[in-house]
């Protein structure tokens, strides 16, 4: 559990670039929705400048091409608050002084420097190298211009984003499986704690997934070539198994807690059972309703107990899942019915 007790480190220049924005007046939407403004515009400029566009005529790919880098920065932020509210929610089953509690949660909401700061560099190199390639794919040569810089740039900021969206995705999701590993206090008739963490994982998994899809739905036709299908179906195991894997370790503790308290039950109903049978012997009557009614008492105790869930999410959190895993595909689906029997 070293995510737990190992010293506060720095926070990532993301974190603290993030925070910024939310520390300026306003509503932080309104932040983000105006870097998004801006950094259409900027590549739409730059555009006219190196010629490849007529002057004054805008494109509204331009907008399309941004949207990635707005919904990083929105939902970044928006699992910062998310995570806090469910570490707070979890907090009676992790028996720990304020003090570590508050580390906690400091780690749970912030990403260390160095990390960040390694996928930053590894991040610009790979949106260069595609700039390179993409530069010798179109034209033959490469060359260093304000052309070429922005060219590496529009392809390294979603590189850097996505990379470290996926390390705040594995590492906050590692924490989650070792918070649920500490929690001293199960309580099945009170699982609303337990709930908490899972509910996080879930809209993690889900903003992930929405991140990706949202960006195969502005290119509609892209969902049509099989490899796309393929990445697509990879990313959505990916996605559930990263909402599931951490939650497995308190499956086990639920089912275990559940199977003691069954085991408990089953003693007694064995105990008042055997308490019948010498009643009976005895042919002492007066006693059987009342051992008839703990006998019955017993019964629905058990049943009610084997119907507690032992996955620590809400009914309806694992059918949402599920169906947004399930919508491209669906959509690919339903593209190929179309094409093949409505055609003209």
């Amino acid at each position: 559990m070293t995510d737990l007790v190992s010293p506060l480190s720095k926070p990532s220049w993301f974190d603290r670039f993030a925070e910024w924005l939310d520390s300026l007046p306003g509503p932080y939407w309104a932040a983000v929705l105006i870097i998004y403004v801006l950094l259409s515009v900027q590549s739409q400029v730059v555009n006219w400048i190196a010629g490849a566009e007529t002057w004054w005529k805008l494109n509204p790919v331009h907008l399309f091409y941004q949207l990635f880098t707005a919904e990083v920065l929105y939902f970044w932020r928006y699992l910062d608050r998310d995570a806090l509210r469910g570490l707070a929610a979890f907090r009676p089953l992790y028996k720990a002084s304020d003090d570590t509690f508050s580390g906690l949660a400091y780690r749970f909401s912030h990403q260390p420097a160095r990390p960040v700061a390694v996928i930053t560099i590894a991040g610009i190199l790979v949106g260069a190298y595609y700039a390179y390639s993409v530069s010798l794919m179109n034209t033959g040569t490469f060359t260093l211009s304000v052309s070429s810089f922005y060219g590496i740039l529009g392809f390294s900021i979603p590189m850097i984003l996505a990379l470290v969206f996926c390390y705040r995705l594995i590492r906050q999701l590692r924490i989650v499986s070792e918070l649920y590993e500490s929690a001293t206090e199960i309580d099945l008739f009170n699982l609303d704690p337990v709930y908490a963490l899972s509910s996080h994982t879930a809209k993690t998994g889900l903003i992930f997934l929405f991140l990706v899809y949202s960006n195969l739905l502005l290119v509609p036709g892209s969902i049509q070539i099989p490899t796309a299908l393929v990445t697509t179906i990879a990313i959505s195991i990916i996605s559930f198994l990263a909402f599931a894997l951490p939650l497995r370790g308190i499956n086990q503790r639920l089912v275990a807690e559940k199977k003691a308290m069954v085991r408990e039950i089953n003693a007694r109903i064995k105990s008042t059972f055997t308490l019948l049978e010498d009643r009976v012997d005895r042919e002492e009557w007066d006693h059987m309703p009342g051992l008839e009614r703990a006998l019955s008492s017993l019964e629905r105790q058990k049943h009610f107990v084997e119907k507690i869930p032992t996955w620590p999410w809400k009914p309806g959190t694992l059918r949402g899942f599920i169906s947004a895993m399930l919508l491209p595909i669906v959509l690919w689906a339903v593209q190929q019915v179309l094409e093949r029997y409505l055609t003209f």
